[in-house]
């Protein structure tokens, strides 16, 4: 069945193709740079599964919905739209990544005081953070218990 649709769409195949290409030679990389270090292949299968996982987050998915409606609604066809949001986003990540790999690298020991402030202030983003959402939750919990409340009075 695969067969008989990858036949009747030819772009999709080689879209498909490549895909998969790209898939096994990145693994052949990972392979050949981390294959001695059981630790970094497995950082890199996480990073795939969770760059997989991250695919199909809802803002990715609106995004592409949205390009795809706008092309349909002019008349374009509006093939592997999704193939290249993800080849932009990822783009974007790698070089960002990097940028933030060489800045770090060349300041590290010049600034040392910041990440014993950063350190500091990213626990307190974080505590701040869940306990807005706990008081949140709780406000919630007294809602609803208000409410079941109410029904079992009737």
């Amino acid at each position: 069945m695969i067969m008989t649709v990858l036949r009747q769409q030819p772009r999709a195949a080689g879209l498909v193709l490549g895909l998969i290409a790209a898939n096994l030679l990145a693994w052949c990389w990972a392979l050949q740079a981390f294959g001695d270090s059981g630790a970094l292949m497995a950082a890199s299968l996480l990073a795939w599964g969770y760059g997989l996982r991250h695919a199909v987050d809802a803002d990715h998915i609106a995004a592409i919905d949205n390009v795809t409606r706008k092309m349909m609604q002019q008349g374009r066809r509006p093939f592997a739209v999704g193939a290249w949001f993800s080849l932009g986003h990822s783009s974007i990540v790698v070089l960002a990544s990097a940028a933030i790999a060489a800045t770090a690298t060349a300041f590290s020991t010049q600034m040392s005081w910041l990440h014993d402030t950063g350190s500091v202030i990213g626990t307190a983003v974080s505590a701040l953070f869940l306990l807005a959402m706990a008081f949140i939750n709780l406000g919630d919990f007294t809602q609803r218990v208000a409410q079941l409340s109410g029904m079992e009075a009737r």
